[in-house]
């Protein structure tokens, strides 16, 4: 089996590959909405999404055909009144502040290949209140 970790962060690809790169395991920089993805059986996307605009997770999720199996990890609001992937701007902040998140099985990805794999709790902090939400991970069987 062979690893190949990407993000668009150089000090980290340089941490990764330093303290984890060996002969099977190796990370580069790669900007995954404009450029190619590598070629895999699996791609695992953990806490990515979150940080892009809609019209760019419909770019990565429009990618993921050419892979067997996608691992796609987001940390969701479970509270009431849940605004489903409610569109931002490309940065550090992420949905949850605003009681959204990425759904990857709700409009506009509506990918229908997909079902929740597992969760597990992690509540978030938001403006001095604790949030009720998930680390939620979605399998895609292509």
């Amino acid at each position: 089996i062979r690893y190949e970790g990407t993000d668009v962060v150089d000090d980290l690809i340089y941490h990764n590959n330093r303290t984890f790169g060996n002969d099977l395991i190796s990370f580069k920089k790669m900007n995954a909405i404009d450029e190619d993805l590598p070629s895999a059986d699996l791609i695992i996307i953990r806490q990515v999404l979150q940080h892009l605009s809609n019209a760019q997770i419909v770019s990565i999720l429009s990618k993921l055909t050419k892979f067997k199996y996608a691992f796609i990890t987001e940390h969701v609001p479970i509270t009431e009144n849940v605004d489903y992937n409610l569109d931002k701007i490309t940065g550090p902040h992420i949905r949850m502040r605003v009681n959204s998140g990425v759904f990857i099985d709700h409009p506009p990805f509506n990918i229908k290949n997909s079902r929740i794999l597992f969760e597990y709790r992690e509540d978030d902090p938001v403006k001095g209140k604790m949030i009720r939400a998930v680390m939620r991970t979605y399998l895609i069987e292509n």
